[in-house]
């Protein structure tokens, strides 16, 4: 099931030398084990980067590293979509439990 999300995500680049090495992007939805944001610079598929999805009532971001799955280009920005790399089964349904919650579904 992927959730339509309009939250700021960080995005840091761990396997590309990007400028900036860090940006902030336009979550578009996301599912327990991945993410689609917007970004203004392209990533190459295969490359991993991680993501902090900062969520209304919670101090800290969910924070988790992701492997670059679809790169889709428009006139001014990209689709970038990602999927979850260090979560297992469990930490999925924790994540997928967290979200819903903190997203009011």
């Amino acid at each position: 099931m992927r959730i339509d999300i309009s939250e700021e995500v960080q995005v840091q680049s761990l396997t590309e030398n990007l400028d900036p090495k860090e940006l902030n992007a336009k979550g578009k939805n996301v599912s327990s084990s991945g993410i689609l944001f917007e970004s203004p610079v392209a990533f190459k598929i295969g490359s991993q980067v991680q993501i902090a999805l900062s969520i209304k009532g919670q101090a800290d971001p969910l924070t988790v590293t992701a492997q670059v799955a679809r790169v889709e280009s428009f006139d001014s920005y990209f689709d970038i979509g990602v999927a979850f790399l260090d979560m297992n089964d469990a930490g999925k349904s924790e994540f997928s439990k967290t979200l819903l919650k903190h997203l009011g579904i």
